[in-house]
């Protein structure tokens, strides 16, 4: 059995808004997600097509 050292928990709901276009990912998120490029020998580095700094309201 294979076990990742760090396990990535992702909703599907959030990837879902996220693709659409209804929810911005996080630095943290963006983060992440360039650590699974990375842990799967992409030499493609992922692209965020823009910026927005806002505060997030929780």
């Amino acid at each position: 059995m294979l076990v990742s050292p760090r396990p990535i928990c992702i909703n599907t709901l959030s990837i879902y808004k996220s693709r659409k276009g209804d929810r911005l990912i996080s630095p943290k998120e963006q983060e992440a997600i360039r650590n699974v490029f990375r842990s799967a020998e992409i030499a493609y580095d992922p692209k965020f097509y823009q910026y927005q700094y806002s505060l997030a309201w929780l």
